[in-house]
């Protein structure tokens, strides 16, 4: 799966390209996304937990440490390390899996995880300790990985580990157009169910930090062109800034819930 090199996002905007049909399964347009829900404090024993659904996809997740030691020993005296986990449930997606083994399905989305939340988190606050991340994927829909990855920003957010930004993801499909034997004007999906990835010739996802306007990881399958990927990046975008807005809004509801009376807290 190729990955392109993190670069700025200028402006959430939305676009769509070669539009064939304004409407999808479920009667949402090509840039609406399913309900994104949220709620934290899941896990009693962990440091701070999450549980999110963007619609029928539901991921939960928790988050311990700082700790001694960790998975890989590989933590510093300058920084931390974080480590991340992922188990798909038996249950979480119908039938079977195909040729990829539930465990190289998992390697493979424990890196991209990794790599999305890696540059947001303040390492050097933690030194020669660890952040543990496990995330479940309970239920598998379709966009897994920007769930896993909003479901982790808010555990680790809940957890009161130091992150420069939240991260937020959002994923794009592009239904196969009528230009060029199929390969050219098809529309652009944002926030796919498991029916429209599997039936697109190209998918982009984006882990973004809204406040901050930066990139942390976009992942491309498919083949491209410049423009085309600049508009699926865009709509991404706009899709990201949703999740974090979500994401805000409950973790500034958790933290007024828990602040002294009287006090004033901060803008999240």
């Amino acid at each position: 799966t190729p990955d392109f090199p993190p670069r700025p996002v200028r402006g959430a905007r939305c676009v769509t390209s070669g539009v064939m049909s304004s409407s999808r399964e479920g009667g949402r347009g090509l840039e609406q996304m399913r309900h994104v829900f949220v709620k934290t404090g899941v896990i009693s024993q962990a440091s701070g937990s999450a549980y999110v659904e963007f619609d029928a996809t539901k991921v939960m997740c928790g988050v311990y440490g700082p700790r001694q030691g960790g998975k890989t020993g590989t933590a510093t005296n300058d920084r931390g390390r974080l480590d991340v986990d992922v188990k798909l449930a038996t249950f979480a997606t119908p039938g079977a899996r195909g040729k990829v083994g539930q465990g190289d399905a998992e390697l493979e989305f424990a890196s991209l995880l990794h790599r999305a939340l890696e540059s947001a988190v303040l390492l050097d606050t933690f030194p020669k300790t660890s952040v543990d991340v496990y995330v479940t994927v309970l239920e598998a829909a379709g966009a897994e990985l920007p769930a896993a990855v909003a479901c982790a920003a808010a555990a680790l957010a809940h957890a009161g580990v130091a992150m420069r930004d939240l991260v937020s993801a959002c994923s794009v499909a592009r239904r196969p157009g009528t230009e060029n034997g199929g390969t050219r004007g098809g529309a652009l999906l944002l926030d796919p169910t498991t029916a429209e990835e599997r039936n697109a010739d190209g998918a982009v996802t984006l882990a973004h930090m809204s406040r901050l306007g930066e990139v942390t990881q976009v992942v491309a399958t498919g083949s491209w062109d410049g423009d085309e990927l600049d508009d699926a990046i865009q709509l991404a975008a706009s899709g990201c800034a949703r999740v974090d807005q979500a994401l805000r809004e409950v973790l500034r509801a958790e933290a007024q819930e828990h602040a002294p009376a009287g006090s004033v807290g901060a803008g999240t």
